[in-house]
Order: structure tokens, then sequence, then C-alpha cells
């Protein structure tokens, strides 16, 4: 759905944890590469109009069935990643606003509105 002329792109599962990317330093992780590349196509299905500039503002809500299991900010990386993956911007660095939010849900998701 759209809001104010802004989109929302939902990526319809849990987001992999900043602490399920990587094994070791710098091997990544086939859950949080497997999760990228879905989370990816499900944002590039929805067809998002790629920003440009570098002063991006994006809100993201993760729907959980659990609260007050996993931190607000533990899947981030991995949706920004494939947000980045989907063509929404050209880089997640120009994101200089970043807000985030959780909510109860019968349903785990992920909801992505870029802002400006």
């Amino acid at each position: 759905y759209t809001t104010l002329m802004n989109k929302v792109y939902t990526i319809w599962e849990a987001a992999v944890s900043v602490n399920e990317m990587t094994k070791g330093k710098k091997i990544l992780t086939e859950k949080y590469r497997d999760f990228k590349t879905r989370a990816a196509l499900e944002i590039a299905f929805q067809k998002p109009v790629k920003r440009k500039g570098k002063n991006i503002s994006v809100k993201v809500t993760f729907f959980m069935k659990e609260l007050y299991r996993k931190d607000v900010d533990g899947g981030i990386k991995a949706v920004l990643d494939a947000c980045t993956e989907a063509g929404c911007w050209e880089d997640d660095r120009y994101i200089e606003t970043l807000i985030l939010k959780k909510v109860k849900s019968d349903v785990d998701k992920v909801e992505i509105e870029i802002l400006n």
C-alpha cells in the first residue's frame, strides 16, 4: 500500500538477526544468504522505485509473533541489504535517517517504508 506517496514494501517472514548472519568473522551463513535472496525477490516483485541521492529516510517495522524474543535492531542489516539488492537505493550507506519499530502480530513480517 502507499502512504502519502511513500511506497511500503513487505517481506513475508521474520528477518535474520545479525547474530545469525556470519560464521566466524567474515563467512556469511546460508540462512542469511537465503533470507536476503528471498526478501530481495519479494521486494523486487513490488516494483521499487530506486531512490537517488544521499539523504534517504527509511522506516522499518518488524511484525513479530513474540515481541520480546528479539532486539528491535537485530534484523535491520539483513533487511537493508535485501532492499539494496532489490534496487530500492544505490547503497544503504546513503540512509541518513532510520526509524525502527516492532509490533506484536499474528504473523512474522517486515514492512519497509521509504520516506523521501
